[in-house]
Formats: structure tokens, C-alpha cells, sequence
């Protein structure tokens, strides 16, 4: 095989997946008629944020807590380079979808289980870059674990947002048993959790999943993809297609992919998911199609798997860029 076959491939299935209907409510069975929903697309003729009467504080503020986020990544780099953190893993290229869902959930109220990538949803959610900072130096009053975990363990008692063990895809059993718990107590949470594609080969993926569809749990599982599980891509790691494909037949599971780069097709892919889960309908799985701008940490050198060409493609995407250019287009 090609060095770079299988970048043209993932391309390839990336475009179908957002062109295929799988993305609507196409794979939601045995509905009733209050999960009955058509499926909503953003108007090409009209600007997003008008359709989504996204106001311009509101548009300000999301581009503050993205670009607070990379640059939280680059501090994060130099501050090892200098010998005073010990790890990091940053999710430059995810901060459009994780910005957005942020923002649409209710923080406080809903329960998130975060991963390792997901510094600009903690720092929407409410974490601060000074309580980020405390858990890269390992520092006792780290709110996520009191400094005993590495980096990139998320976790505020204040914002419901608890501590994620190392192993990937454990925290998809953890929320779904929130989300139990949840409905046991009869209230309108919804309980968020992601991860990277990777992670959805683990068997608690699979598992939770499975539950939370039986059980019509208030749960939303998000899948932020960016074709890497560290050097291996995607289509190496699962049979299906997609992350949406492989769950196609689940009842009471509405599954939305779309591009997690751009902050609009976000928003209204989440206000869907938040739409659906409160409302008793079951879960909901997101499919967010990312770029990974970094190595997939810094103990990873992705030069050595992904051609020049391929890293230069990944920046023409980069989240931060493209909203910054339609601010600017829409003054």
C-alpha cells in the first residue's frame, strides 16, 4: 500500500459520511411521537449565525474560549521544553465542537465525563487556565485529582465534571451509569461524554452504547474523530465505515455526524442532541469529523506516519481559522 493510500480513503469516507442520510434521524427506531423530529440542515443563502440567532457577544465569547484554548496548547509545549511539566496532550484542531457543546450544554446542571483532549470544553465548561495550569504542575489543589493524575484528567466537583480514569473508553460505562442514576431521580440532566475515534474499538464503548439504547438514556456520546487512534488510522481499527455506520441499527439511538470544525454545524448538532436526550427519547451519538494538528502527544512524533502533505491539508482546516475569517467576513 501507498504511503499515503489510506489518507485519500479516510478523505473519501469522510465526504460520505456527511453527504449519507445516516446523519439525521435515519437510525432512530421505535419512536414515539414526541421523539418524532424532522431533521434540521443550516440554509445555504443565509449566514449561520443569523439562523442560529447567535448574537455578536456570544460569537466573541466562543472565539475567546478557542483561542484560549490553543494557546493554553502552546504554553503547555514550551513549559515542558523547560523542564517544568512532565507530559502533555492537547487538542489543537478540536476546538470548534468542543467550544459548541460547551456552550449549548448546562454546566452545573448536566454531568460531563471528559477525555484527555478536551481543554477548551473544561475551560468552557468553567474550569480556569490558572486550575488548568495547577494540574500540569501536578500541584495539591488541582481540582481534577488533587495533583495525582497526568495531564489531561479533567475533573470540577463545582461543574459536575469527575475525574476520568487513564485506560480510553472506561468513562463511556461511568456516564452511562450517571445517566442511570440520573433518571432514577426523575430529573432533565443529560449526561455528556467523548472521546477520540480510537477509543470506540474499546468494548465499553460497545457496551455502553447498548445499554443506554435499551435503557433510553439521557445520554450524549461524542465521538470527536480525527482519524488517528495515536499512529493507527481509522480504518484499521474498525469494520464499519464510519463510527455512524457501525451503530446504524441500535433503537432509540439517533446518530449525527458532521463537521466538528466548523463552530455552526456544532451548535446545531448539539441542540439537536441536547433536544432529543432531555426529552426521554434515548441517546444520542455525535459524530464530530476533527483535525489533529499536534502529535498525538508529546512523547509522539507524527511526522513519522503523516506526510508533509497531509499536515499541511489538516491546517487549511483548522477550526480557529475559518470562524476567525467569518468573523471578520460578518464584521
Amino acid at each position: 500500500m501507498a504511503k499515503n493510500s489510506y489518507i485519500d480513503l479516510t478523505d473519501q469516507l469522510i465526504n460520505q459520511a456527511l453527504a449519507d442520510s445516516f446523519e439525521t434521524d435515519f437510525c432512530v427506531h421505535n419512536r414515539g411521537p414526541a421523539c418524532s423530529r424532522e431533521p434540521v440542515f443550516l440554509k445555504k443563502d443565509i449566514p449561520p449565525h443569523i439562523q442560529l440567532e447567535l448574537n455578536k457577544e456570544f460569537l466573541l465569547n466562543a472565539y475567546r474560549l478557542m483561542l484560549q484554548a490553543r494557546l493554553t496548547d502552546e504554553k503547555h509545549l514550551k513549559l515542558l521544553k523547560q523542564g517544568k511539566s512532565f507530559f502533555h496532550i492537547g487538542g489543537s484542531g478540536h476546538e470548534a465542537v468542543q467550544v459548541a457543546i460547551g456552550l449549548t450544554l448546562r454546566p452545573g446542571k448536566d454531568w460531563f465525563w471528559l477525555y484527555y483532549r478536551d481543554v477548551a470544553l473544561a475551560y468552557t465548561i468553567g474550569l480556569t487556565p490558572y486550575e488548568y495550569f495547577l494540574m500540569a504542575y501536578g500541584k495539591p489543589t488541582d481540582p481534577a485529582s488533587g495533583g495525582r493524575q497526568m495531564p489531561g484528567h479533567y475533573g470540577h466537583k463545582k461543574f459536575n465534571m469527575p475525574t476520568s480514569s487513564s485506560p480510553t473508553g472506561t468513562q463511556y460505562l461511568n456516564a452511562v451509569g450517571t445517566a442511570l442514576a440520573t433518571k432514577f431521580e426523575k430529573g432533565d440532566e443529560v449526561t455528556y461524554v467523548d472521546s477520540g475515534e480510537g477509543a470506540t474499538s474499546q468494548g465499553e464503548f460497545y457496551e455502553a452504547v447498548n445499554w443506554a439504547s435499551r435503557e433510553k438514556l439521557p445520554v450524549i456520546f461524542c465521538v470527536q474523530d480525527n482519524k488517528y487512534a495515536i499512529s493507527v488510522p481509522r480504518e484499521h481499527q474498525s469494520m464499519g465505515e464510519t463510527v455512524g455506520h457501525t451503530f446504524c441499527c441500535y433503537s432509540n439511538l439517533k446518530i449525527k455526524t458532521f463537521d466538528g470544525t466548523d463552530f455552526f454545524e456544532s451548535i446545531l448538532a448539539a441542540r439537536e442532541a441536547l433536544d432529543y436526550a432531555s426529552s426521554g427519547c434515548g441517546p444520542v451519538l455525535l459524530h464530530a469529523l476533527v483535525e489533529r494538528l499536534l502529535p498525538h502527544s508529546s512523547s509522539d512524533d507524527h511526522r513519522k506516519y503523516r506526510s508533509q502533505e497531509e499536515l499541511e491539508k489538516a491546517k487549511e482546516k483548522d477550526p480557529i481559522k475559518k470562524f476567525q475569517n467569518y468573523l471578520i467576513q460578518h464584521n
